[in-house]
């Protein structure tokens, strides 16, 4: 898709995300300010910021080179595969 999108489309839906961001992560936030306010109403958020109602999760290990490499090895044998096979 982004291979099709020309750059000025890009850079408009990079602005409209700047004004008005969208996905996971702002859902979550979203969430987070309603949990944040119904616990402030009840009395129970004494000292507790939104952040404390966000969802923490581990991050991943970053991959080493070599583990890189071998999962584009895989990509490109599969997909080569798909291309002959098409």
């Amino acid at each position: 898709m982004l291979a099709e999108m020309p750059a000025k489309l890009f850079a408009e839906w990079c602005t409209f995300y700047q004004i008005e961001p969208w996905g996971t992560e702002m859902d979550f936030l979203r969430s987070a300010i309603v949990a944040h306010a119904a616990a402030s109403a009840m009395g129970g958020s004494r000292g507790l910021k939104v952040d404390d109602f966000m969802p923490k999760f581990k991050q991943p290990k970053p991959k080493t080179t070599e583990e890189l490499h071998d999962i584009f090895a895989q990509f490109a044998g599969v997909h080569n595969q798909v291309i002959s096979n098409g």
